[in-house]
């Protein structure tokens, strides 16, 4: 019973580093909207009480707790894993019958994932579409505000006219299959069509040598090819396959398990882990290598697994992509317009946390709506979807 408590606590953990890390996405874009530069001030700050290597070290530390582009590696790679856990659970290495069946769930998941996908995102291009065509949005007018160097980010948000045509067009089209940042009602969405495409791949994949051995041959073959092509985003999903399947056919997890038992040391690695995210994405890959490794010891230690499914960072999981949808229309609406009615009345710092309590306050409640109206619902809408299309196909063979 133990055992099964801990397996179950190590997947609530991909959960929890979902939620932790959909969280950070929001901080790393408020932090582009006040805080500009604070990494390096806080590290000059500290460098006056500090030896060069404390004061450095930190710095990364601190620059990792706002690194959204970390996240959204982080992301990918856990796809990879959690879709391909449902196919590894079936464990397809019996009978052509049983094989048939795998093949069906894949095929079944390729359909239901857009849908999964185009509902929520839709609801949050609306969103943005109805701010926008009601003279909410007031991204420019902060920038103003704040000074020119935030214009770069914050002022580049919304400098089209409103079109009811062109948010359609951009949630169900755009989005997944021609994205410009430019047009895009929800500068967030840029993650979606590599998240699309992705997804495919890894059905595919496993449709064609997920049960068979000589997938242990076209991993390394495959990330090569990804690697050279600079696919690097691409790579992320294959190295969630392989995640999964060690987890799910290996004991490499609790090999690793064995060396983290302790508590110190797995506090010590985390804090190790944060020092590299904070370091800048060398080559593009160094992000996606410690993506992985990261996950790697999560699920292998228990102490990690036990803090990751609890129940704030669980919570959080569970409306991450509708914090991650929802998050970036706020800051440009409501956020900056708190700020501008606190500023004129009081002063700066005060209508700064005003305005950062708002934003987080809101966006997990405007998350956890449209995780039920538009998460849940995408989730059951591909169900229905890929149900009747796949009975359809098996009715026309017969």
């Amino acid at each position: 019973m133990e055992g099964g408590v801990q397996d179950l606590n190590k997947l609530k953990s991909m959960e929890g580093i979902r939620g932790v890390a959909s969280f950070i996405v929001l901080l790393s874009h408020l932090q582009l909207t006040f805080f500009l530069g604070i990494g390096e001030q806080f590290e000059k700050f500290l460098s006056e009480y500090l030896p060069h290597f404390f004061s450095s070290a930190l710095g990364y530390m601190f620059r990792a707790i706002f690194d959204g582009d970390f996240s959204v590696w982080l992301f990918w790679v856990m796809s990879g894993f959690v879709l391909s856990i449902g196919y590894f659970r079936r464990s397809c290495y019996g009978s052509s019958s049983e094989l048939d069946e795998v093949r069906s769930y894949l095929l079944a998941s390729s359909i239901k994932r857009y849908f999964r996908l185009v509902v929520p995102v839709f609801i949050s291009v609306l969103f943005a579409y109805f701010l926008l065509k009601n003279d909410l949005m007031t991204n420019k007018l902060l920038a103003e505000k704040l000074g020119s160097e935030y214009s770069v980010w914050l002022g580049s948000f919304y400098v089209f006219e409103a079109s009811i045509f062109d948010a359609v067009k951009s949630a169900i089209w755009n989005t997944f299959f021609n994205y410009s940042k430019l047009e895009s009602y929800n500068r967030v969405l840029w993650t979606m069509e590599a998240e699309f495409y992705g997804s495919l791949f890894i059905f595919a994949f496993l449709s064609l040598v997920g049960y068979s051995k000589i997938r242990y041959f076209i991993y390394p073959a495959i990330v090569l090819i990804f690697y050279t092509l600079q696919l690097h985003w691409l790579n992320s999903f294959v190295f969630g396959i392989i995640l999964c399947d060690l987890y799910m056919n290996t004991a490499s997890y609790k090999a690793l398990g064995v060396l983290t038992k302790n508590k110190f040391i797995s506090i010590l690695l985390m804090f190790f882990f944060l020092l590299l995210i904070g370091m800048p994405n060398y080559a593009g890959v160094v992000h996606l290598i410690l993506a992985v490794l990261l996950v790697f010891f999560v699920i292998s230690s228990n102490i990690m697994s036990s803090f990751f499914s609890s129940k704030v960072p669980v919570f959080l999981g569970k409306i991450s992509f509708s914090l991650y949808l929802v998050h970036l229309p706020i800051i440009c609406s409501v956020t900056g317009a708190s700020y501008l009615f606190v500023e004129e009345r009081s002063n700066h710092n005060l209508a700064v946390v005003i305005s950062l309590i708002l934003t987080i306050a809101l966006s997990l409640v405007l998350a956890m709506i449209l995780n039920k109206i538009g998460d849940e619902k995408g989730i059951r809408l591909g169900r229905i979807i890929s149900s009747v299309i796949i009975r359809l196909g098996r009715k026309n063979l017969s």
